[in-house]
């Protein structure tokens, strides 16, 4: 019908909150409701690829958390605004009015983002590198003067 000209935001309860992907598909037809439903099956991909490809369970264990509620988040409000599921009140991530949603959903992408961390991250190309062990000291009796000493005794013909 085009931006603005829906008919829904008069029919629905709560248009801006629990029905914005009705509202949204009304307003901008079958792509701009792919577009959405997409955008957020991405996200959610990319955190399930990122959280297999970690190598701290922890942080494994927060980006498999995340993408989970994101991922049934929007699944809820699409069965809500299909008429599958009783209005609950679950928003649609990112796209919902109101503030405590959404501020959750960026702290919780600002987590994922510090438990992406480089240095917690495994390539699948290269293996992880190991440290060289120091080397072992000479056992040495007690009075008996250091290696270093002793070459350097040697080298000034002491």
């Amino acid at each position: 019908m085009g931006i603005g000209e829906g008919y829904a935001k008069q029919v629905l309860p709560e248009t801006m909150t629990d029905f914005i992907l009705a509202t949204a598909a009304e307003e901008t037809g079958l792509i701009g409701a792919m577009f959405l439903l997409m955008l957020l099956g991405a996200i959610v991909m990319r955190l399930l690829q990122k959280a297999m490809r970690t190598a701290d369970r922890f942080s494994m264990l927060i980006l498999y958390g995340v993408a989970c509620w994101l991922g049934v988040q929007t699944c809820v409000n699409v069965m809500m605004a299909n008429a599958l599921l009783p209005a609950i009140g679950i928003p649609f991530p990112f796209v919902s009015y109101g503030g405590s949603s959404l501020v959750a959903l960026w702290i919780a992408i600002g987590v994922c983002q510090s438990a992406l961390a480089p240095a917690k991250q495994v390539d699948e190309e290269d293996p992880p590198v190991q440290s060289e062990k120091p080397p072992r000291r000479s056992k040495r009796r007690r009075g008996e003067p250091a290696p270093v000493l002793v070459t350097t005794l040697r080298a000034r013909g002491r």
